[in-house]
């Protein structure tokens, strides 16, 4: 358990000096939510009743479909879980930290876009804060596991940007 707690934190530290993770998973998000709740605020005042789920949702998307994957083809390509089974990490652990990581920064941006959301744009904060939470961790262990599943199965990168892209656009429109 000690093994599992180091490789969390260090995965999670490590995520936080990576770029592109701060790039999409917490600027191209908390982005679109400001741009969001500026512009909508004003076309669809209806809106503001559902920016919080929303934009949560969106933010869950991007950190799952459109960044977790990367990773995984990346480490398998350079040789890095061959290197984990060699020392004698457990398999799961490869899949289920770079997951946990993922939610944990999707947490981070809920407690940043809860509050603000109330505070800037007049939002309500959601009812039933239980239900809230369970959707959200049921959603989120979704989504991840959608990445983790393209990760494993694309063959590149580029298969990979296509396939997130495939999965990611077209869940906009709905």
């Amino acid at each position: 358990m000690k093994a599992f707690k180091n490789h969390f934190f260090f995965e999670f530290r490590t995520g936080l000096g990576d770029k592109s993770l701060l790039v999409i998973s917490y600027l191209l998000t908390l982005g679109l939510y400001v741009l969001m709740g500026f512009s909508m605020k004003d076309i669809n005042p209806d809106f503001m009743e559902i920016i919080i789920p929303s934009m949560i949702v969106i933010s869950m998307l991007i950190s799952a479909i459109l960044r977790l994957p990367g990773p995984f083809v990346k480490s398998r390509d350079a040789g890095m879980f061959r290197s984990y089974k060699i020392n004698g990490v457990p398999a799961t652990s490869i899949v289920i930290i770079p997951s946990l990581t993922t939610m944990l920064h999707t947490i981070v941006i809920a407690i940043v876009i809860i509050p603000t959301a109330s505070l800037f744009f007049g939002a309500p904060f959601p009812n039933k804060w239980i239900a809230f939470i369970l959707v959200f961790l049921l959603t989120a262990f979704a989504f991840t596991g959608l990445g983790v599943l393209i990760g494993t199965l694309s063959s590149s990168s580029l298969a990979t940007m296509l396939w997130s892209q495939l999965i990611f656009i077209p869940s906009q429109w709905l």
